[in-house]
């Protein structure tokens, strides 16, 4: 560490020397430098630029723009700063880089283009001072960068300047740029100003570095395994060597490439310029990779080997790629059909199987020879026949869209009939199609959605559109697809017939099935209350049930749920999901809300009377229930009153106070028959003293409640003369 001290205050920076995280290996690093052994090993560390400040920055989060042109590659170790924060203020100091060749002009409000390179802690040492940071390490390429070193916690010190001063060393070359007070987001300043620093960095080598040219005729200073452009050794440098643009050039027609070195001004007449290569080759695998491209019917364009296989036509039709270079013109590299056989209707070739694909061609029919019917779409020659017997009643589409791939594609025309002769009197309703694979177009055809008989032969004319086919027939491919029939089931449980296409999800579809049935549409009907099952359709399920869907059985119960308390008030509701909703508890899968409530017990007053609370929060004075209690029917036990009878009446006294009384545990007297229905009722009796009018009041104080409430006036027991009678909540 003596000797890295030393180097240090020789270059003129004795306020930097610190311990280093890696100080032995640097230090012997530097050492090597001054003694000359090794010249790849030396540097002129630091760049420093200027410590004489005119200007304080954004003491909480600025930053200081400049660019750094690297000659030969560096890592960077250290920064020293000039700070404005007073002695001892922490804070934290990151350094931005942009991509080589770039630059903070024009990106000052552009954090793409911005990567962090390191940062590091600081302790601010005072105006004029050497701020030590120990920054992460990081390398530096040939070439030029754009830096951005930011102010967190601390304040920048720099200096304002009407020009752009550079400062150089043999390594690097600093251009002054701009300030900014909010980064990346913020205006940059109108003046220049000089970061005020230095910038410590020691040779970075690396085994096999030398000049990379890429295609746009730049260089970058790399290993050879990471040169994605034309490596030019190890240890030349990009000040020795000059790049020269490089791309590749394609043929569009026999997909060959050609290497250009001026851009679009170097390719071949009829090659197009792809753009600036970055492999060491441009034409290297040849990118243009294209070739004739087959399709099933002898149809043929240019393409890669990639897209052929995505290429329409392909699949079951199997389009096929012939190979690199090979051509679709002048001539056709690709197979074609052989000619036809079936060029009258009474020699219809035969078709069999719900899924159909053949290969025809019409070209070689001659028109002199082939009867030319006519059909309803339009006139038409050239014609071939098939006859075809599907095995299943469905919905069928007839086709030659698979040709469009044809070059040219053909203008066919397509019509199915009852049986020969192929024209208008045998014409299926809605069979005649042309041009409805390319929207109108003048191109193949297909009949889509034509409902056909199992075991039903059908004639299928595949023709070319005018009367004489003109120079468009040719290769085609004719397919036929069925598509499933049956019923089509709503979440309504409503039952239609239709084609699987037109069922669509979520609706469910059976195929086969002619007629609807309302179990096709049938499904497990939940109850929310106490989670049992059975299957029937959504409108059948009934209120307070839930339908789980088309096709649910109940064989695996999709119902149980689960009670949620509320935790507030002890009420309970049942979800058929989880989770319970916002405030309540779940009491687990399969629990219910009733006949039992999980949620609360019941609070028993000695009166007898009965009120539901959340579990565990009776009032003093009462007797819990427990779990599952209920207030109805009435859970808690009441002593019957001491007035239950006639002859246990209690004595009132005309004019006294109110005196409180209760039913609860009372019997009803079934021997007497007042003005209203009683359940329970409870005797008093009082003489008269004076003759004339008395009023008796009741009023209901259950804390429950109210409820009705009957007063009856008898003469004496045991005769029960009724002589009034009142009925209501309170009785008067």
């Amino acid at each position: 560490m003596g000797i890295m001290t030393a180097i240090r205050a020789s270059m003129g920076c004795l306020p930097c020397i610190r311990p280093r995280r890696s100080g032995l290996g640097r230090a012997l690093g530097v050492l090597i430098g001054v003694a000359g052994m090794t010249a790849a090993a030396s540097a002129q560390s630091p760049l420093t630029t200027t410590f004489n400040a005119t200007t304080i920055g954004n003491a909480t989060n600025s930053q200081v723009f400049f660019n750094l042109n690297v000659r030969n590659p560096i890592t960077v170790t250290q920064i020293d700063l000039n700070l404005g924060s007073a002695p001892g203020v922490a804070g934290t100091i990151s350094v931005y880089i942009t991509a080589v060749g770039g630059t903070w002009v024009g990106n000052t409000q552009n954090s793409a283009v911005w990567t962090l390179a390191g940062s590091g802690p600081v302790v601010a040492a005072g105006s004029a001072n050497h701020t030590v940071c120990d920054i992460t390490d990081f390398n530096l390429s040939l070439g030029t960068y754009g830096v951005a070193v930011r102010y967190t916690g601390v304040s920048t010190l720099m200096t304002n300047n009407g020009t752009t001063p550079t400062f150089s060393t043999e390594e690097l070359v600093y251009f002054t740029g701009k300030y900014q007070g909010n980064p990346f987001v913020g205006a940059q300043s109108n003046a220049n100003y000089i970061w005020n620093g230095s910038i410590f960095y020691v040779p970075y080598v690396v085994a096999a570095s030398g000049a990379c040219c890429h295609g746009n005729a730049t260089c970058t200073f790399e290993a050879n395994s990471t040169c994605a452009g034309v490596f030019q050794g190890a240890g030349v440098t990009c000040a020795s060597v000059t790049c020269t643009q490089r791309g590749g050039c394609c043929n569009a027609t026999s997909g060959a490439c050609a290497l250009s070195f001026t851009g679009a001004s170097g390719c071949p007449s009829g090659f197009t310029y792809l753009g600036n290569q970055t492999q060491s080759t441009a034409c290297g695998g040849n990118p243009c990779m294209q070739g004739a491209c087959c399709n099933i019917a002898g149809g043929c364009v240019l393409a890669t080997a990639a897209s052929c296989s995505t290429i329409q036509g392909s699949g079951t039709s199997g389009s096929t790629f012939a190979g690199l270079g090979t051509v679709c013109v002048p001539t056709n590299t690709c197979a074609q059909p052989p000619a036809p056989t079936n060029s009258l209707c009474s020699a219809a070739i035969v078709l069999t199987g719900s899924s159909v694909t053949v290969l025809g061609n019409n070209s070689l029919v001659t028109p002199a020879t082939n009867v030319i019917p006519p059909i309803s779409c339009e006139a038409s020659g050239r014609a071939v026949y098939y006859s075809y017997t599907p095995t299943l009643t469905a919905l069928y589409t007839i086709s030659t869209c698979h040709s469009v791939t044809l070059n040219p594609p053909h203008d066919t025309l397509i019509s199915v009939h009852s049986g020969c002769p192929g024209d208008g009197s045998t014409e299926l309703p809605g069979a005649c199609s042309d041009d409805n694979c390319t929207g109108g177009a003048a191109g193949p055809s297909t009949i889509p959605g034509l409902s056909l008989t199992a075991g039903t032969t059908y004639i299928i004319r595949m023709a070319t559109w005018d009367s004489q086919g003109g120079t468009s027939s040719g290769p085609f491919a004719l397919t036929i697809s069925s598509e499933p029939f049956g019923v089509c089931c709503t979440n309504a449980a409503v039952c239609s017939l239709s084609s699987q296409s037109g069922c669509v999800t979520p609706n469910v579809f059976t195929p086969g099935v002619g007629t609807c049935n309302a179990a096709l549409c049938a499904g497990a009907c939940c109850d929310t209350a106490t989670a049992s099952c059975f299957v029937g359709g959504s409108s059948t399920c009934g209120a307070g049930h839930i339908f789980g869907g088309v096709n649910t059985t109940c064989d695996a119960n999709p119902c149980p749920g689960q009670a949620c308390c509320n935790t507030s008030t002890g009420g309970c509701i049942y979800t058929g999901t989880n989770p319970c909703p916002a405030g309540t508890t779940g009491q687990g899968t399969g629990t219910v809300c009733s006949p039992t409530n999980p949620c609360g017990e019941t609070c028993c007053f000695l009166s007898g009377q009965c009120i539901f609370v959340p579990l565990g929060l009776c009032p003093a004075g009462t007797t819990p229930g427990g779990l599952g209690s209920t207030c109805i029917p009435n859970f808690c036990p009441a002593p019957t009153p001491p007035n239950d009878g006639c002859a246990d009446a209690i004595t009132l006294t005309a004019g006294a106070a109110t005196i409180n009384g209760t039913t609860f545990g009372s019997s009803s007297d079934t021997s007497v028959t007042p003005c209203t229905t009683t359940i329970q009722d409870v005797w008093y009796k009082f003489t008269t003293g004076l003759a004339g009018q008395y009023q008796v009041t009741v009023v209901n104080t259950n804390p429950l409640g109210p409820f009705n409430i009957s007063v009856a006036i008898f003469s004496d027991c045991p005769a029960l003369t009724l002589v009034a009678c009142a009925g209501a909540a309170s009785s008067t």
